[in-house]
């Protein structure tokens, strides 16, 4: 299993559900697991 860098850059809306970060810009929206997340950049 490979682990993420998430890095956020451009205006966006970021919240927690069972478990998942969700990610929601403009254009669309993505649930990451949490134990999928390594770093974190905002």
């Amino acid at each position: 299993m490979g682990w993420r860098t998430l890095v956020v850059n451009s205006h966006s809306k970021l919240s927690y559900k069972n478990n998942h970060l969700i990610f929601k810009d403009a254009s669309r929206t993505e649930l990451i697991h949490l134990s999928e997340i390594d770093v974190f950049v905002t």
